[in-house]
């Protein structure tokens, strides 16, 4: 069996790639249920990436989706 090596990120356009957090992450930090980060997906647009049936979140558009919902207020 041939094995393959696993290489780390490669640059984009000079950027690393950061790494995309999970349901489970977002929950961790805003301190919420897994049912309610479901309900900001589905209802409040929290942006996903959806790969198969695996949901990830782009730190970066967390961040600015965070941070139009301070300004509505």
């Amino acid at each position: 069996m041939k094995q393959t090596r696993v290489h780390p990120p490669q640059a984009i356009q000079g950027e690393r790639v950061q790494p995309l957090w999970s349901v489970a992450d977002v929950m961790s930090m805003l301190s919420l249920s897994r049912p309610k980060v479901y309900a900001l997906i589905a209802s409040e647009g929290l942006p996903t990436v959806r790969f198969g049936r695996a949901i990830r979140i782009v730190p970066a558009s967390f961040q600015r989706w965070l941070a139009q919902r301070e300004q509505a207020q």
